[in-house]
């Protein structure tokens, strides 16, 4: 399942591959975390843009009010822009691939 997550920096794509029936507030966090392992949030996962509708964090999100559970499903986040940095963990490789230059003596 997909779930966009609105933030004051931009919107973020959650793939969530468990079932819709048992995701969490905590299931969208570890995702988060996966890729932006030190974000800080200045407000919970909400239901509404001003973030003043905060996700119930004990039912799981199918069981919240208003929500219907559906690719793309949109919830809302204000976090600290300065601790959003995305994890490249597995690219490695250095943007100086090459080695030689066209047209050149050597």
């Amino acid at each position: 399942m997909i779930i966009r997550v609105r933030t004051n920096i931009g919107i973020w794509r959650v793939t969530i591959a468990s079932p819709p029936s048992s995701i969490t507030t905590q299931t969208i966090l570890d995702t988060i975390a996966q890729t932006r392992p030190h974000v800080v949030y200045e407000s919970p996962l909400s239901l509404d843009p001003k973030c003043s509708e905060p996700i119930d964090t004990s039912r799981p999100l199918c069981e919240q009010r208003g929500v219907q559970m559906r690719d793309g499903l949109m919830i809302y986040c204000k976090v600290d822009a300065s601790t959003c940095a995305e994890n490249t963990v597995g690219n490695t490789k250095s943007n100086n691939t090459s080695s030689t230059t066209s047209g050149g003596d050597e």
